[in-house]
């Protein structure tokens, strides 16, 4: 499918407006995360920075949206805010190359688990069946919006878009999104490097043994 693009200033302003969010709690999360990802050293594991710079993005989304009314949520592995109202949910992830480019493809970097197939498909069937807001006690439906971001070994630059994803391929990459918006980039400083093999868990239904 063909997305919705929001790029241009007033496109984006208004499109987190409509979510109730705005671009400085974004734009904060996100560098929350790229600094825990600079203050890695060599002496880290491998995989430290690009792990460090997805939870501590997602934990300060959480500590900047939860004083609004926003309400953790754990998804079988899948970490998210959710909305006072419970009609969108975002959880913090990985882009490839076409982050934040409004004329290239978009798709995860990492395949995804259960749980974030779970939630796309529940995106497709609220896009074709909005659940009424009387019924969402009883059936809470949300539409989780994924925050990707993307910053190369090679550069000083930050991509990050908010979107909504459609569809995965048989690989468990989200591949289809029927709404991006699309941020300007962020300028940074050298980067101790995004070459990890694994910047971020997939999503595990870990269930204890009664």
């Amino acid at each position: 499918m063909r997305p919705v693009i929001a790029t241009k200033t007033s496109e984006v302003a208004n499109a987190l407006d409509e979510l109730k969010l705005d671009w400085t709690v974004i734009r904060e999360a996100i560098l929350s995360g790229e600094n825990a990802r600079d203050a890695c050293t060599e002496n880290d594991p491998q995989a430290a920075p690009g792990f460090f710079a997805y939870a501590h993005a997602t934990r300060r989304l959480r500590e900047l949206l939860i004083p609004r009314g926003w309400i953790r949520k754990d998804l079988e592995g899948l970490a998210l805010v959710v909305s006072p109202n419970m009609e969108i949910a975002i959880a913090v992830s990985t882009g490839d190359g076409g982050t934040g480019l409004p004329s290239r493809p978009l798709r995860t970097k990492y395949p995804k688990g259960p749980a974030t197939k779970m939630v796309v498909e529940q995106n497709r069937q609220l896009d074709l069946f909005p659940i009424e807001r009387e019924a969402q006690e009883q059936v809470p439906g949300w539409q989780t919006w994924l925050l990707l971001r993307r910053r190369e070994h090679d550069e000083d630059t930050l991509y990050c878009e908010l979107s909504l994803p459609y569809e995965l391929d048989e690989d468990l990459h989200v591949i289809e999104w029927s709404r991006r918006i699309i941020f300007q980039p962020i300028s940074l400083g050298p980067t101790v490097g995004d070459n990890d093999p694994v910047e971020e868990p997939i999503d595990i239904d870990v269930r204890r043994r009664s």
